[in-house]
């Protein structure tokens, strides 16, 4: 490897990442990035009000008055009397949505058109009931059951204390950065390699340098060029992260806590590796 090689790889290297990196492309991408992360929040935000609608649900007005507190926390209660429960059955059946809940000797009976999607938040307001009425059955007070159902308290003290699971998550996080580096650039090597075979010119460009240094100038343009939009994305979410955390309050001391320098420095050079190893792969698929 000599120095004309070095300087023959640099020139083609240069070339391929002023090719192909436009700040003017990377602006675009995050508009529609920050475009798409906005309509994804306004429908997450709309549908989280849509969820956190409290579902209308019907039972008789002889219903006890601790049942109707027990429901009113999560659902909007409505009222008939029991000569009606046909007359409900018709409607429901008509209308395809609605539920009836009224209290037996052994329980109760939810009358439903299907199986509602808070089901599980019914069956939680059901037990408290039942079980407020047990404690008033057994006489036994609030306080006492509190008591008697707080947890054990255990104070941990270990000699080790292994990190693994903040390693995997740094470990994680420079994996997702090596993909994102190699889609990046993942159209551009076909582009590079393959549009140039199509248009006839590579003949042209072995002619006056040599094949390696061809290929090897295209794939460390390539991935510069994945790197430097990666780059672009890593400062755009670390903005992102730094208003959210001066927004909300929360505090970046659980962040802090996982970054471990020998993992960085360990995790960025297998992610160096890897990028370069796939974007070889790719290269030599383009060119094949």
């Amino acid at each position: 490897m000599n120095y004309k090689y070095l300087r023959q790889v640099l020139t083609v290297t240069l070339w391929e990442y002023k090719r192909f990196f436009k700040l003017r492309n990377e602006l675009l991408g995050i508009l529609i990035l920050l475009l798409f992360g906005f309509a994804g929040g306004s429908i997450a935000s709309f549908f989280g009000r849509e969820s956190n609608k409290k579902t209308e649900i019907t039972i008789f007005e002889n219903a006890s008055e601790k049942l109707r507190n027990s429901l009113a926390g999560s659902f909007n209660i409505i009222e008939i009397s029991p000569d009606e429960k046909n007359r409900f059955t018709e409607t429901m059946k008509a209308e395809k949505e609605g539920m009836l809940l009224w209290e037996t000797n052994d329980g109760f009976v939810l009358l439903a058109y299907k199986k509602p999607r808070n089901m599980n938040i019914l069956q939680n307001s059901l037990n408290e009931y039942t079980m407020f009425n047990a404690l008033i059955e057994k006489n036994i007070s609030a306080e006492d059951f509190g008591f008697v159902m707080q947890p054990a308290t255990i104070e941990s003290q270990y000699i080790f204390e292994p990190q693994s699971r903040d390693r995997r998550i740094l470990a994680g996080f420079f994996a997702g950065l090596m993909i994102m580096a190699v889609f990046l650039g993942f159209a551009y090597q076909f582009t590079a390699i393959t549009g140039e075979k199509q248009l006839k010119i590579t003949e042209q460009i072995v002619s006056a340098i040599k094949p390696q240094v061809w290929m090897d100038g295209k794939i460390l343009g390539i991935t510069l060029t994945g790197l430097s939009s990666m780059l672009t994305y890593l400062v755009l979410g670390s903005l992102v992260t730094a208003i959210y955390f001066q927004y909300t309050g929360a505090t970046a001391a659980r962040v802090i806590s996982i970054l471990h320098l020998p993992s960085i420095i360990l995790f960025f050079a297998f992610t160096m590796m890897g990028i370069l190893m796939w974007n070889s792969i790719m290269a030599a698929l383009a060119s094949a």
